[in-house]
């Protein structure tokens, strides 16, 4: 016990590290400090789980509840740190300690059992279905981001009976995306995913849910000018803008405190076919971080033609910091004649100004081009 504890307070992340799950190997390896969120809707207040991995044998599981002051409900807030043997094929735990304490009450202690059966649960029935990666059999690719994914159909007792889980490969940790029952309701589904930037991100610890989220993004004004195309030489883009945005160095641009484009290249050492990735790239601009909170409910994937060659995602993020929503569209082009080489474009909004000011933000989309 004592070891864990000084493990969870001293722990460094190692970022670049791929750490594999007991059991199974994913499509796209997990790294240290990713963790996922769900919404949990088999209990009758509003509720959250979250899973987080430190290594390859210590992670976290959280549950938490905002205030409900309908039902006269206290914001509750529990989590366990444990430890797994890595080399095992299944889930062995070897070490449990409790970061926040429950009140000692039946309820706490039922939820705190429930925490414990999620994560036997989701290792054994993640390990039963193997290897899964978009080629698989039966793996749905489709146009609404929330049907993506490898259903399977079976028999689940803590969700009620039989029920269908989805698994995603842009889902860190088991992959789950979401559990439906027989009717098609949503039992437990999949709000956000991240992944920490450092020992001092709280973004974990901190995950409140969407419930209360406000937008206070402002809106500026600008002066008309002559739009003009700007030659990012760095991934070969073109992009037409105007004279109101800033260089702040060769490939960002401001507009203000409203919105803000990046674009580079970036080469990928491992060697990945083209498909994996963008996956991979995928996942990783999906994963907040520093208490910024990407909406999954919100994503739109949009995969060109391979004569376009590139995959268009929009996103929602949250930054209950702030109080601030950002919609953010990126653009990743894989060129035809590298084998390493990926093109990445991206324009982030306070959600305010895109939605007044959607068709000018929208025609600077539109406006990228890159030559491959």
């Amino acid at each position: 016990m004592k070891k864990l504890i000084l493990l969870i307070t001293t722990l460094f992340i190692a970022f670049s590290t791929a750490i594999a799950m007991p059991g199974f190997n994913s499509y796209i390896p997990d790294k240290a400090g990713e963790f996922v969120y769900y919404r949990d809707y088999s209990f009758s207040r509003e509720s959250y789980i979250g899973f987080l991995k430190y290594d390859d044998s210590t992670y976290q599981i959280r549950y938490y509840s905002p205030h409900d002051s309908k039902q006269k409900l206290m914001e509750k807030n529990l989590a366990l740190a444990v430890t797994v043997n890595p080399a095992s094929n299944f889930w062995d735990m070897t070490g449990e300690v409790i970061l926040q304490a429950p009140q000692n009450n039946e309820e706490d202690i039922e939820i705190l059992n429930y925490l414990h059966d999620i994560l036997y649960e989701f290792s054994s029935r993640r390990i039963k279905v193997g290897n899964i990666s978009p080629a698989s059999k039966g793996y749905i690719n489709s146009d609404i981001f929330k049907n993506s994914g490898f259903a399977v159909t079976e028999k689940y007792d803590q969700f009620g009976g039989t029920v269908t889980t989805l698994y995603d490969v842009l889902i860190p940790l088991w992959n789950v995306k979401s559990i439906v029952d027989y009717t098609g309701k949503v039992l437990f589904d999949c709000v956000t995913i991240g992944r920490l930037s450092s020992n001092n991100d709280k973004s974990f610890d901190e995950f409140k849910g969407f419930s209360n989220v406000q937008n206070k993004g402002k809106v500026q004004k600008f002066k008309k000018s002559v739009p003009a195309e700007i030659n990012i030489k760095d991934n070969n883009l073109k992009v037409i803008i105007d004279s109101n945005w800033t260089a702040v160095n060769d490939f960002i641009y401001l507009l203000g405190d409203e919105a803000n484009i990046s674009a580079y290249g970036t080469a990928f050492k491992n060697n990945y076919d083209a498909e994996k990735k963008t996956l991979w790239t995928l996942r990783l601009f999906l994963a907040g971080s520093e208490k910024s909170y990407t909406d999954i409910s919100s994503i739109e994937i949009i995969n060109k033609t391979e004569n376009e060659r590139f995959t268009k995602i929009s996103y929602k993020s949250y930054l209950p910091d702030s109080k601030n929503i950002i919609y953010t569209t990126r653009l990743i082009n894989i060129p035809s004649n590298s084998k390493e080489n990926v093109n990445l474009f991206s324009l982030s909004v306070n959600l305010n100004a895109y939605t007044k000011k959607k068709a000018y933000y929208d025609g600077i989309i539109k406006s990228c081009s890159f030559e491959n």
